[in-house]
């Protein structure tokens, strides 16, 4: 496959995003006292996010492109994850676990960003794969606890089911990718990291399609 074809897929990322805002915009008042309108806020302020972003790559303002994503929106989108496992805690476990988590991802970030910072890097690879890794811990976690309830039954019926289903697929299998990111950039750009990369974006359209399919069909509990 042709680079310019993964650059157009890549950016085909942003359509998928601003459609599953779009809908969680559309469907607030639906959602409004559940849970899931910290998902439809973390979808908004993804968006906005990624337009930034977007406007920095065509003005060649790279440096400030990575700033953006290491700086701001990494931490945003673990905590906003965070927050959310948290007000769906079934048990005080997974409050608590997930509360550790938190503050040790705190910790890395924080060493990364004193320590190991070097804004050449293509990407915060530290940081991202312990957040990556924590995502995958707080969905197992809250798919053990959805085990011990009788709402397992009729999971399929649950909108957190789906979002947690949905970054499961994302996560689990991106988390290679974006833990060797820099090494595979820098020394297996062609044969590793554009074929890698196009699983990841089609990935990337998979979960917020589910997003935005969930936001629509599930019914609120």
């Amino acid at each position: 496959m042709k680079e310019s074809t993964i650059i157009f897929l890549r950016t085909a990322i942003l359509f998928f995003q601003i459609v599953a805002a779009i809908v969680g915009i559309l469907l607030f008042k639906k959602w409004r006292n559940t849970s899931i309108t910290i998902i439809i806020l973390y979808l908004i302020i993804i968006v906005i996010a990624e337009l930034v972003g977007y406007s920095l790559g065509l003005l060649k303002m790279y440096n400030y492109k990575n700033i953006l994503y290491k700086y701001l929106v990494l931490p945003f989108e673990f905590f906003s994850v965070a927050y959310f496992y948290y007000t769906i805690a079934i048990s005080k476990f997974q409050k608590k676990s997930t509360l550790l988590l938190a503050v040790l991802f705190t910790i890395c970030w924080l060493i990364e960003l004193f320590f190991l910072d070097n804004i050449s890097l293509s990407f915060s690879s530290f940081s991202y794969s312990i957040g990556n890794l924590f995502f995958l811990i707080f969905v197992f976690i809250y798919g053990y606890q959805l085990l011990q309830t009788d709402e397992f039954m009729q999971f399929y019926k649950q909108a957190n089911f789906w979002i947690s289903f949905a970054w499961l697929l994302f996560y689990l299998l991106s988390f290679p990718y974006y833990l060797l990111f820099n090494t595979l950039v820098q020394h297996y750009y062609k044969t590793i990291y554009l074929p890698y990369q196009c699983i990841v974006i089609f990935l990337n359209y998979i979960m917020y399609s589910i997003f935005a399919a969930t936001l629509i069909w599930i019914k609120p509990k």
